[in-house]
């Protein structure tokens, strides 16, 4: 999934892992032959805490993408 917002691009991947690895961001790189800046990223996924993957990513709970709105 890409999220293009102000002239920027932002790549996230989906999985059901609980172990994410830098392999599974591999693509992201491709998205710089586009042109476009890359903003930070990331993986959304099973683990249970928001980590830095890299520099520019991050490892990203599904459960705080779900709750994120809850009052």
């Amino acid at each position: 999934m890409i999220f293009y917002r102000n002239n920027k691009l932002y790549p996230f991947e989906i999985k059901k892992t609980s172990m994410p690895n830098k392999s599974m961001i591999k693509n992201f790189k491709y998205l710089e032959k586009s042109g476009k800046e890359v903003g930070d990223g990331g993986i959304i996924c099973l683990y249970d805490d928001l980590i830095h993957l890299d520099e520019n990513n991050y490892i990203i709970p599904i459960s705080s993408v779900i709750n994120s709105h809850k009052k």
